[in-house]
């Protein structure tokens, strides 16, 4: 019984169909069960914030219906309606785009609720597997990508319980004062610390180029781990395996390993990520709770995670964990995660030299702590070298060049790499094997980068495949791209 039976009851005046049967079903389950309700169900008009998850409708398979999602999802929390969800990828149409559907699935991953349906059609399937490795990969990496984020979401879902502020809210929420605010209606704030930019159009020439407001800050571009100033529209090229995700400089994010597999657990491994740039010190406060009990109102637990900076030597500390829970674990491994970091001097974890791993795929310093008790405070201090090096917006830089050399293989058959050449797309594998070297291999690299066109040339390439790797890793140009060194928007970038 829903508004397909008819909106009204015929029986008693006014009284909304979808609005009884969501009332009837979420109080019966709240009054005869011992875990959490939960209902999925349509709106059934103000009020139904009691009742979620909601159901958006069936949505035609079209760019427009992806582009109107992230207003529509965001500005619902105007009614207190936080947890939309949506047929990611569209319900109604013949057969899936699967870019669009990429797109899709991207900004699902970034929604209160993730989820895919469509009608029962061959040509719809959209199982990652279905697609061909270039859309699968990116799909499996989306998916893992919302896994990851769940200590996140779930501390933020936690704030819209007690605040009654949605995890994703509009930008005006957050920054009233500012014209822009209301302006890029598409942008939404996902918890307090991300800022997410829908790509919702195809890409044209393998980018799409995007006019994104950032309030003023700095916020850090995570795909290509380039540090912009706010307080201006940038003008940003995005690939379609890059999607625009902004997080607060300085940022500290609670995330899992790449190794999560069940949510369901309190048990996992936690990563404490932290972002570059910012103040000298943030904190953020993660919320844990039984996961299903109906106890979460008074029964749960508080861990603070704090990052402060002074000089070279950078502190992150997680604090002694504050509250209680039905199962929850004693002790707990932790990780501590440094994005666009240089390789330490030495780290120490409660004063004692700890180990770490350099990744050259993130740049990235990832300190293991062993498991401890959760009633333990845990200091992991790091000490830097004093030399300075350029690592804003070279993962993605990095990234874009060693795809493109894949890719060029595929036009040219034969090439066979020059030693300069070749060293650029194998950045990430020299840093990993050296990471001592990392201050004169990024030299190296921003060198080769700066001189792109004439590194080409030295390599031999003919004029057609030389225009085709230049704009392949850059993207066409546009206002914030003057020449090769200020790709990916250097020349908007305080590091």
């Amino acid at each position: 019984m829903d508004w397909q039976q008819g909106i009204y009851d015929p029986k008693v005046k006014n009284l909304s169909n979808t609005w009884w049967i969501n009332y009837s079903f979420f109080t019966q389950m709240e009054q005869h069960r011992e875990t959490r309700p939960m209902l999925y169900h349509r709106w059934g008009g103000l009020g139904n914030h009691r009742y979620q998850v909601g159901f958006s409708g069936d949505a035609v398979v079209s760019w427009k219906s992806l582009d109107f999602q992230p207003y529509f999802n965001a500005t619902a929390s105007n009614v207190l309606y936080g947890y939309w969800s949506h047929d990611l990828g569209g319900h109604i149409g013949s057969k899936i785009d699967p870019e669009m559907y990429t797109r899709w699935l991207q900004f699902g991953a970034l929604t209160p609720i993730m989820r895919t349906h469509s009608q029962k059609s061959a040509g719809l399937n959209k199982e990652p597997w279905v697609f061909n490795k270039e859309y699968g990969d990116i799909l499996r990496k989306t998916i893992r990508q919302r896994y990851e984020m769940a200590p996140y979401i779930y501390t933020m879902a936690r704030k819209g319980y007690d605040e009654g502020l949605s995890l994703c809210r509009p930008m005006y929420y957050d920054y009233p004062d500012s014209r822009e605010a209301y302006d890029f209606r598409s942008e939404y704030m996902f918890g307090d610390d991300m800022l997410i930019a829908p790509a919702t159009a195809p890409v044209k020439d393998g980018y799409l180029q995007m006019h994104v407001w950032l309030p003023e800050g700095e916020w850090y571009e995570w795909h290509t781990g380039t540090l912009l100033t706010g307080g201006q529209v940038v003008e940003r090229p995005f690939a379609i395996d890059e999607y625009p995700i902004y997080v607060k400089a300085g940022a500290v994010l609670p995330l899992y390993t790449e190794k999560v597999m069940n949510l369901s657990g309190n048990d996992e491994d936690v990563v404490v990520t932290v972002f570059p740039g910012g103040k000298d010190s943030s904190s953020f406060t993660l919320y844990e709770d039984n996961g299903n009990d109906k106890k979460y109102a008074s029964e749960y637990a508080l861990t603070k995670l704090t990052s402060s900076r002074q000089g070279q030597e950078q502190t992150v500390v997680i604090g002694r964990r504050e509250g209680q829970y039905a199962d929850m674990p004693s002790s707990r491994s932790f990780k501590v995660k440094l994005l666009s970091s240089l390789v330490p001097q030495s780290v120490t974890v409660n004063g004692h030299p700890a180990k770490y791993v350099y990744s050259g795929e993130e740049f990235a310093l990832v300190i293991d702590l062993p498991a401890m008790p959760c009633n333990q405070e845990k200091v992991v201090k790091v000490v830097y070298p004093t030399e300075t090096v350029q690592l804003n917006g070279v993962l993605g830089v990095s990234n874009r060049i060693a795809k493109s050399m894949e890719l060029l293989k595929y036009r040219d058959s034969y090439i066979c790499f020059k030693e300069e050449f070749g060293k650029m797309g194998s950045l990430h594998e020299a840093v990993s094997y050296a990471p001592a070297e990392l201050p004169t291999l990024l030299a190296e690299f921003w060198k080769s980068y700066n001189d792109l066109p004439e590194v080409l040339k030295r390599q031999g390439l003919n004029e057609a495949n030389a225009k085709w790797f230049l704009q392949s890793v850059a993207g066409p140009p546009n206002k914030d791209v003057e020449h090769v060194s200020v790709w990916l928007g250097r020349k908007n970038a305080n590091r």
